[in-house]
């Protein structure tokens, strides 16, 4: 059986030996996540842990987590106390906070010059990974939303771009595109270990309607209104 090591690095300390673990990976989400929990007895002593920390965590002194606690959560009974710490890697903070640029907008900026400007406030670095052309074109005029996040608006540009945004063990923000390299091959029983399927009926429906307008009643060009159009269906 192959034993793993979790380690927790806050400041010059470590913590090991935990009884719960999920670390968090995903093209779906920005931000690396960790759940560590460890449960004790009332008399032993208390796990100086509190959020806010900077923390790294580790699987088999690989880094998979650089970020910050987010939560501590702490259950007492009369025989045990339970210590559960979350958080996420350094892009959380793109996640949770607004975005802000000095003019609020850019001209004939690329992608990366966006990204680089929007993460240098939370310390985050800007990775890319990305070699085609046409995400390197300069948007003519990009502009922040009142009341957008970091990760909102970049992730809008990336779309616009044809780019995937995602972020690294280290917790620098990537680019990134997808790649052709086979790294592993997936076999069930042995780095797949567990499988669900679920199929549904719901939110499927036999018509789709779609209404569509002009601006101001007219389309662009035309001093004059043009003919009502019908609705277009869709079946």
């Amino acid at each position: 059986m192959i034993s793993n090591t979790i380690e927790l690095y806050v400041g010059n300390k470590i913590y090991t030996g935990w009884t719960e673990i999920s670390v968090t990976r995903s093209i779906e989400e920005l931000s690396g996540q960790f759940r560590l929990g460890l449960t004790r007895t009332r008399t032993d002593k208390d796990v100086p842990l509190k959020e806010g920390q900077p923390c790294r965590v580790e699987i088999n002194s690989q880094v998979v987590i650089s970020g910050y606690i987010d939560t501590m959560d702490r259950t007492i009974d009369a025989e045990t106390r339970t210590i559960v710490a979350e958080g996420r890697d350094k892009t959380g903070d793109l996640v949770d906070c607004a975005a802000r640029y000095k003019s609020g907008q850019w001209r004939n900026a690329p992608l990366e010059t966006i990204a680089r400007d929007l993460c240098q406030p939370f310390g985050v670095s800007v990775v890319w990974s990305v070699t085609t052309q046409t995400a390197a074109k300069p948007f003519r005029v990009w502009k922040v939303e009142p009341g957008e996040t970091v990760f909102e608006n970049l992730a809008k540009a990336a779309r616009h771009r044809g780019v995937m945004v995602n972020s690294n063990a280290a917790g620098d923000l990537v680019f990134t595109t997808a790649g052709t390299e086979r790294l592993e091959v997936l076999r069930f029983g042995e780095n797949i270990k567990y499988i669900n399927m679920r199929a549904s009926w719901s939110e499927r429906f036999s018509d789709y309607i779609v209404l569509g307008s002009s601006t101001a009643g007219g389309l662009w060009g035309m001093n004059k209104p043009p003919t009502s159009r019908p609705a277009c269906v869709l079946t």
